[in-house]
Parts: structure tokens; C-alpha cells; sequence
């Protein structure tokens, strides 16, 4: 690539991230093919390392993530409902973190005229999330946990817990 195509590229870049609400901590590294999209506000804290084409998506809500955290490629970041990230989380690739749902318990009514249902995710600190997995609204992640690769979180996960399977069951601790 010619270093004019990689100028271009990175000033494509800032501007886009100009257009999003987005705060960026001192030594924090970005991908420059990550997404940030408007709606909400986003905040990455100190030394976090955002890698190849996540997507952060606040939605009217919020993305909050702490101090050198990971968040791995590919993955996605619906926020409408909230998502809080602590510090020391490490995420590998195609995590989805989704904070709403649709209502769908009107049969006579169209599924996407029945509105959202909004509900905050929050991760703890020092919490390691496998890739693919998926976590949904409403759910907390406590301190020190382990979400193994390809759960689907559905339930709060208790704090120094280690969670697998569709849907996520605790099948260890780690004290």
C-alpha cells in the first residue's frame, strides 16, 4: 500500500471518529478498520486495544469501557440499553454484546413496531470472554470471571465464576 493510500486512509479515520461522541484514553490503540457509529456516546479508557473491524454501536444508549481492556476483532457492540466494560477485560474475536431486545408479545402486531426492551450489560473487571461469544441484555459478568468460547450469556454470571454452553452454565470456580 502506498504511504498516500495510508495518509488517506488515516485521515478518513479521524474524521470519521470526530463524527462519533467518542473519548479515547492515553495509549489506547485502534484499528483503523474498527466502526464507530453516532447515537450515544462512547468512552475507551487508558491503554485499551481495540482490534480489526469491532463495531461499536451505542444506539441512543452508551459504550463505556475501562482501562486496558481487549476487545477483539470482529467483534460488536450494540449499546442501546447500556454496556459498561471494566478494567482488565480481555475479549477475543466475534464477541456480541447486545443491551436490548424486541418486544415481539403482540401476535396482531409487526415484531418491529412492538418497540425495545433496554436493559444495561455490565462487565466486571478482570473478566476473560472467549471468542464468539454472546452476551445479552441485562446481563452483569462478575469480577474474575471466565466466559468460555461460543456461551451464550443469558443469566448474571457470578463473580470468579467460569460459564460455557448455549445457554451459559457455571461449570467451575476459580477459587
Amino acid at each position: 500500500m502506498g504511504i498516500r493510500r495510508v495518509i488517506t486512509k488515516v485521515k478518513l479515520f479521524i474524521t470519521w471518529l470526530r463524527r462519533a461522541d467518542l473519548s479515547v484514553g492515553r495509549g489506547s490503540q485502534i484499528d483503523l478498520s474498527c466502526r464507530f457509529y453516532r447515537g450515544g456516546k462512547i468512552t475507551i479508557g487508558k491503554g485499551c486495544d481495540i482490534r480489526a473491524l469491532a463495531s461499536f454501536i451505542p444506539a441512543q444508549g452508551s459504550i463505556h469501557i475501562g482501562d486496558d481492556t481487549s476487545i477483539g476483532m470482529m467483534s460488536v457492540l450494540h449499546g442501546g440499553g447500556g454496556i459498561e466494560i471494566g478494567s482488565h477485560v480481555l475479549t477475543g474475536p466475534h464477541v456480541t454484546i447486545v443491551s436490548e431486545n424486541h418486544i415481539y408479545k403482540d401476535p396482531d402486531t409487526l415484531i418491529r413496531d412492538q418497540g425495545l426492551d433496554r436493559a444495561k450489560v455490565k462487565i466486571e473487571n478482570d473478566v476473560w470472554i472467549g471468542c464468539n461469544v454472546t452476551i445479552l441484555s441485562g446481563v452483569t459478568i462478575g469480577r474474575g470471571s471466565v466466559i468460555a468460547a461460543g456461551a451464550v450469556v443469558t443469566r448474571s454470571v457470578s463473580p470468579y465464576c467460569v460459564v460455557a454452553g448455549v445457554p451459559a452454565r457455571k461449570i467451575a470456580d476459580r477459587q
